[in-house]
């Protein structure tokens, strides 16, 4: 009874570790990156001509991290975006950057993050790290129940 008790709260605290876990899960776990030249651009998507010679056509949401500024053809951008489907990419956050690879442009602003979005310091491994050592106490101090 004692140890069906045991592996009955150990299996529930795993339970709840991977609901934290999976709540937990950055919301950029499959994002890419691209760098290339606006070709066009519309109210809800663009094209960009990457610097390998790809065309990439990209749709955006209201979540999407836009410069303030239209983007025009000519402009150079990096994207960081994830798949929709096989067909479709979502841009999550654009940057006009300068002639130099990766360098933002001074004075262009950027829209507000979305108030979901953690900050920069936040990380998923400290959660994790947390939520493991929660599971070890539980189980070492079971383990120390049974023993007495």
């Amino acid at each position: 009874m004692k140890t069906r008790f045991t592996l009955l709260v150990v299996a529930s605290l795993c339970f709840l570790a991977g609901g934290a876990l999976a709540q937990a899960m950055p919301d950029d776990w499959g994002v890419e990156m691209a760098t290339g030249t606006v070709v066009s651009a519309s109210g809800s998507s663009f094209v960009i001509t990457t610097d390998n010679g790809v065309e990439r056509s990209f749709v955006t949401s209201e979540t999407t991290m836009m410069p303030l500024t239209t983007l025009v053809a000519g402009d150079r951008v990096s994207v960081k975006f994830r798949s929709i489907d096989a067909t479709r990419l979502e841009a999550v956050d654009v940057s006009v950057v300068d002639s130099e690879p990766g360098t933002p442009v001074a004075g262009i602003p950027r829209a507000a993050p979305a108030s979901h979005d953690l900050p920069a310091t936040a990380s998923a491994t400290l959660l994790l790290a947390f939520l493991f050592t929660v599971v070890l106490a539980g189980a070492l101090a079971f383990r120390a129940t049974r023993l007495l």
